[in-house]
């Protein structure tokens, strides 16, 4: 039987050696490929970004937990981390124009949203937000040298602006 790493120190250390300055967030895959593209071209979500990447906070049990439910997914998990402050006030500017459909995930893109075979439409979270993955199960870590939470792009604002509420 093969004991996965998720609990390792150093994996904690990468999680959450931020953790009061940003909003974490986990996305399991199977595929080395699709980890290092993620890094380079950033993370792609159709229309909803928590039906994909799942809210971490540093809680051991909640942690297991939530790796127990989702490791099935894939051994690489993908690390993605923005800035409390930049998230806190996209959501209030939703909240004040009353965008109840609309994450604030989708305004922190740095192109317009593309539809797939089924007109659903894709995002791209910017690399910059990707700390980088890891393999729970041989405990590799590999970091993203593009990565900072803090990355704001002047597109995030204009998107908000655009916004054509029903």
């Amino acid at each position: 039987v093969t004991k996965d790493k998720l609990l390792d120190r150093k994996f904690s250390n990468f999680l959450f050696e931020d953790e009061d300055k940003i909003k974490l967030f986990l996305h399991y895959t199977a595929k080395l490929s699709v980890a290092k593209k993620i890094l380079v071209e950033g993370f792609k979500f159709v229309n909803s970004f928590y039906k994909t990447a799942e809210y971490i906070y540093n809680d051991e049990l909640y942690l297991v937990h939530r790796h127990h439910e989702h490791k099935q997914y894939g051994k690489y998990v993908i690390v993605i981390c923005i800035s409390k402050e930049m998230y806190n006030h996209y959501s209030e500017e939703l909240n004040n124009r009353r965008a109840k459909n609309v994450a604030v995930e989708q305004l922190l893109t740095e192109s317009p949203p593309i539809k797939d075979d089924d007109s659903d439409e894709i995002y791209i979270l910017p690399k910059q937000f990707i700390k980088g993955y890891f393999n729970y199960m041989d405990g590799t870590i590999v970091e993203n040298p593009d990565f900072n939470y803090n990355y704001h792009s002047d597109i995030f604002k204009e998107n908000l602006n655009n916004l054509h509420l029903d």
